[in-house]
């Protein structure tokens, strides 16, 4: 039997999340959940765009989900320390400025700003992420404390 790790449910989760249809610019095919995925992949998702964004659903807010449970997979609860980004940065960054419905409000969160706006966008972009992460792995702390109650 495998052992219910952080790292196994966040794999597991990332299962389900799926390409979709349509594609984000610069960023491939946007993710879904699986027709199958379990219940609590969906109170995932359901409490990101709740609690993480206060938002209606968003492929971005999707998006970010999975490169979460990937980095949550391979790291642990140490996965914030990866910063590894995309290759074409600056292309995916306009687009999520462009199609991200809370993307401006969190570039002006950024303080003590005083780069370029490559590097507001990024610090922006990785503040949404890091407000992700901490909903996802709360999210899946609690699952895996649930499973070991059981």
């Amino acid at each position: 039997m495998i052992e219910n790790t952080i790292e196994t449910l966040a794999a597991a989760h990332r299962a389900n999340l799926v390409p979709g249809k349509r594609e984000l610019i610069g960023n491939g095919h946007i993710l879904v959940r699986a027709d199958n995925a379990p219940d609590s992949l969906r109170e995932l998702c359901y409490a990101v765009h709740t609690d993480a964004s206060d938002s209606f659903p968003s492929d971005w807010l999707y998006l970010m989900i999975g490169e979460t449970l990937d980095a949550i997979a391979e790291h642990g609860d140490d996965f914030m320390a990866d910063t590894s980004g995309t290759e074409d940065r600056y292309h995916v960054l306009a687009s999520w400025l462009a199609e991200c419905p809370d993307a401006a409000w969190h570039c002006d969160q950024v303080e003590d700003f005083g780069g370029s706006i490559y590097e507001r966008l990024e610090a922006g972009y990785r503040g949404q992420w890091c407000n992700v992460g901490q909903v996802v792995l709360a999210e899946l702390e609690s699952e895996l404390e649930e499973c070991d109650a059981a």
